[in-house]
């Protein structure tokens, strides 16, 4: 027998193993109905065969940034399904080697999941998969009559004075937007990476890796929108592909797979800085650097290129006097795919 004294109070255990340190490996947080807490030994994370390595650089920050600082971290990865934020979260956790405890259910608010997490007196990961869900925003936080602790809560966590002997890296991912108390503050959330589409490099891992018949490939990217694709549709047409030995074009209309079009916000800058919104703009192929015609502008120089936005310069013709010409600068911005104002 093992007894165990805590504050004055005494505890029995058979089976008692003391460790002044977590193990380097997987938790969860648990908790019962009268708001007891603990970890629990959860399995390893589970990576496929083949990594597409596209965040390393991401990845690379984070480490040095958390490992040459004494304060609290935060890393939000928010955007579409499938596009790999949570194996660059897991991917994380496997290269800083620490501790990491997994957040997988909504807690009652009657729980103090602050104060038991504050008792550890380590380095550790806390990470929390699909956020928004979890942690809810205050207007949304009821379900079957109980209160769960919302975004409000975990701010509270974040923004706690802890010592500076011990730090936590914050690690979420998000489907959806998160509180806006979460953005633009460096000392919450400093390194934000947004997914609202596959990237580019991306899906040419992965085609140039599977495809067996690269011929195929152009017909492939004009027939899909990196909107809405993610890693394991892309996986699944291209194993198709191979199947059939045809292009996509030949099957798609049969597949369970509707292309969406990509949506750009226009806009001119004259005189340099001031900045005018044109108008919105579907497209069936993605802009490239290469086109020099866009949204009934001729473009000439290229100015910047980004997942963000695309700069080019263009000549405009003034309608009263059609001799006049100006070189001012069209700005193109994606448009999130959740975006409710009509394209055209």
């Amino acid at each position: 027998m093992n007894i165990l004294k805590d504050n004055g109070r005494y505890f029995f255990y058979n089976a008692l193993d003391l460790s002044k340190k977590l193990e380097a490996k997987n938790y969860v947080f648990n908790y019962d109905d009268k708001g007891v807490c603990w970890l629990e030994d959860v399995e390893d994370f589970k990576f496929p065969e083949k990594i597409y390595n596209v965040d390393e650089k991401l990845r690379g920050f984070v480490k040095v940034s958390f490992e040459n600082n004494k304060k609290n971290l935060g890393v939000l990865l928010t955007g579409n399904k499938g596009q790999g934020k949570s194996l660059t979260a897991k991917l994380l956790c496997k290269e800083l080697g620490l501790p990491v405890i997994l957040i997988n259910k909504s807690i009652e608010f009657s729980v103090d999941f602050i104060g038991f997490l504050n008792n550890i007196k380590q380095d550790y990961i806390l990470f929390v998969d699909e956020f928004e869900k979890l942690f809810m925003n205050p207007s949304g936080n009821t379900n079957d009559g109980k209160d769960f602790h919302d975004q409000e809560s975990f701010l509270t966590f974040m923004d706690g004075v802890l010592t500076n002997d011990t730090k936590i890296l914050f690690l979420l991912t998000s489907n959806e937007l998160v509180s806006e108390f979460f953005i633009n503050r460096p000392s919450r959330i400093k390194f934000l990476q947004e997914y609202s589409e596959l990237p580019e490099e991306l899906f040419n891992m992965i085609t140039n890796d599977k495809l067996v018949n690269p011929e195929f490939k152009a017909d492939l990217e004009d027939n899909i929108s990196l909107i809405n694709l993610n890693i394991d549709l892309l996986i699944s047409i291209i194993g198709d592909i191979n199947l059939f030995d045809i292009p996509f074009s030949h099957f798609k209309d049969h597949y369970n797979y509707k292309f969406e079009s990509y949506r750009y916000e226009i806009s001119i800058i004259k005189d340099g800085h001031v900045e005018a919104f044109d108008k919105f703009l579907s497209l069936d192929k993605k802009i490239k650097s290469t086109h020099r015609y866009i949204a009934g502008y001729n473009v000439e120089e290229l100015l910047k290129f980004s997942k963000d936005e695309i700069l080019f310069t263009t000549v405009l013709t003034d309608w009263d006097d059609k001799d006049i010409e100006t070189r001012e600068r069209l700005r193109i911005k994606i448009v999130p795919a959740n975006y409710q104002k009509h394209a055209f």
